[in-house]
């Protein structure tokens, strides 16, 4: 039994020999979800056959890798943008993630684990806005194929990178019956001139900004 994937021959073709009474075989330690090719072969004590016409299956989705990396943007006292990469070896179809965090140490005596569902492959940030300043949080990424894979983890304090810009001060709202027109004034520039701002919005009751 010659095999192999696909795409690779060369690199992944192996051999295997089982003797009669025997017809089938159970090929193990394959790639998940990875389309392979099959050849059989008889022998005798006159030599080999010809091979059979090559024959071609996909092996089953399993539980992807961890995501290939995770890093932290835009940190405040209150907030942070977690971003992370796809799974190096995804071993299916990626279905979405799941993002896990919590502080490293209870604050006021509770130590609050959130779990935070993010459906689809493509969207791979989540914005996280529920921080206290000054704690330390672990967060933890998986991948969803089939069921999840392991996490990958960091740490990272709720507080400003040091040489980011300060708040904007003096902000007012000027209001009509449709719109909200904001003002500000420049804060501290910190290290470097400021680019722009976010300005983020939400409804009354909901948790959740929404970036403008």
């Amino acid at each position: 039994i010659h095999y192999w994937e696909r795409d690779n021959q060369n690199q992944t073709e192996k051999v295997k020999v089982i003797f009669v009474p025997d017809t089938r075989v159970h090929l193990t330690n394959l790639t998940s979800y990875t389309p392979y090719m099959v050849t059989l072969t008889a022998f005798n004590t006159a030599g080999d056959g010809p091979p059979s016409d090559p024959r071609g299956a996909r092996t089953l989705q399993s539980a992807p890798s961890q995501p290939s990396y995770l890093s932290f943007s835009e940190v405040t006292g209150g907030s942070v943008n977690v971003s992370w990469g796809a799974p190096l070896t995804p071993n299916g179809q990626v279905e979405g993630y799941r993002v896990i965090y919590q502080p490293t140490a209870p604050i006021q005596g509770v130590s609050k684990v959130v779990t935070v569902d993010v459906k689809g492959s493509w969207q791979r940030w989540l914005k996280v806005q529920d921080l206290i300043k000054g704690a330390t949080y672990m967060f933890g990424v998986q991948a969803l194929t089939v069921s999840y894979g392991p996490p990958i983890h960091s740490n990272i304090t709720a507080q400003p990178v040091k040489g980011s810009p300060g708040s904007p001060v003096e902000m007012s709202i000027t209001k009509t019956s449709s719109a909200l027109t904001i003002h500000w004034s420049e804060g501290d520039i910190g290290a470097a001139p400021v680019t722009g701002y976010v300005v983020e919005a939400r409804p009354s009751g909901k948790r959740s900004y929404i970036s403008l």
